[in-house]
């Protein structure tokens, strides 16, 4: 009997080691707004990094997508870029805190014609080369985005915080 419950404990033990080895690990994801003829995503390939597998040429990725589906070209006026994406929680090397996503408030404009996606790319790798690496912690990806449509038309915003785990 007592051969038994040793085994079956070896067994449970081994279990719960290999279910600890895959369950850290995060699927990539996407989070979506939709306003009007707009759908806004934020593609995410992991939000769990290692420390020692980041470096200022392999940091991050994140994806910003607005999609239009309307029916007729339209023009959107916006700051510029129309989609930041970037990080807080982190501090420079003389210990401020450093933001760094931000829009222009500069206005530009942008035709986009039905079915067309704007992208948007974000991957750490200056904030990297400029805090000079990341520190074991919990951060937030801050992404926002603001547009209006045509002159006077409707204003679309919003944004997504996600938070960014460097073990």
């Amino acid at each position: 009997m007592k051969k038994y419950i040793a085994i079956l404990l070896s067994v449970v033990f081994f279990v719960l080691i290999f279910a600890g080895c895959t369950a850290d690990k995060t699927i990539p994801c996407s989070y979506r707004h939709t306003c009007g003829d707009f759908e806004i995503t934020l593609k995410v390939e992991d939000t769990v990094y290692k420390k020692s597998e980041i470096s200022e040429d392999n940091c991050f990725n994140f994806v910003g997508e607005i999609k239009y589906s309307g029916t007729e070209s339209v023009t959107i006026y916006h700051g510029a870029p129309i989609f930041a994406i970037g990080l807080s929680g982190v501090k420079t090397k003389d210990g401020a805190d450093y933001i760094s996503a931000s829009q222009h408030d500069i206005l530009t404009s942008t035709e986009i014609a039905p079915g067309e996606t704007l992208t948007f790319e974000w991957t750490g790798e200056a904030d990297y080369e400029y805090i000079g690496g990341f520190d074991k912690g919990t951060y937030t990806v801050d992404a926002f985005y603001e547009f209006t449509i045509g002159e006077d038309g409707e204003d679309i915003s919003g944004s997504f915080d996600i938070p960014l785990i460097i073990e």
